[in-house]
């Protein structure tokens, strides 16, 4: 950590008040522009920093409200636009090493599915990254996923889908 002109080198956690944070806080937002998620994401490390240090929270005081539930826009979403460019990217050879050209085949029917889980199927990348080819139920054409909260739900795969996932499924290497 690079030391500072405006505090002390020693227990600097101590020396930051609510003002401190109200006037960083303020900094994000007027000056550098930070959307409430971004604000949001700070505040909630800055907590967790002090829970870590077992210091007296001065984020606890301000008078600033920090919402992170602000209600879903357009531009949260992919475009079909940006849909059409990603499905491309994902089989195209433009642009990739030689070796990378060589390895693309092999990761190609994976990358699709893990995309058409995200776009078709409505899967979180919580869910995403919990799933194991154990989830995968060829003779049924479903999917198992395990939720947040610990909550499993079965998803239908269509007939391509599951040929991909079965296509991949037959080339990973045994650990």
């Amino acid at each position: 950590m690079q030391n500072s002109k405006k505090l002390p080198t020693r227990n600097i956690w101590t020396t930051l008040g609510t003002k401190d944070y109200e006037a960083y806080f303020y900094d994000l937002k007027q000056q550098r522009q930070y959307s409430d998620k971004t604000m949001h994401r700070v505040y909630v490390v800055l907590n967790r920093l002090y829970q870590y240090l077992q210091l007296p929270n001065p984020l606890d005081e301000m008078q600033l409200s920090i919402q992170s539930n602000r209600a879903l826009r357009d531009e949260d979403f992919i475009s079909k636009e940006e849909e059409k460019t990603l499905q491309y990217i994902l089989t195209s050879l433009d642009g990739l090493t030689e070796r990378q050209s060589a390895v693309r085949p092999i990761l190609q029917d994976r990358n699709i599915s893990i995309v058409h889980f995200l776009l078709n199927y409505g899967l979180s990348l919580q869910e995403l990254l919990g799933l194991q080819m154990k989830h995968v139920h060829f003779e049924n054409n479903t999917l198992t996923v395990s939720g947040i909260t610990g909550i499993e739900r079965t998803i239908v795969l269509s007939e391509d889908d599951k040929r991909r996932l079965f296509s991949y499924y037959k080339i990973i290497p045994e650990p």
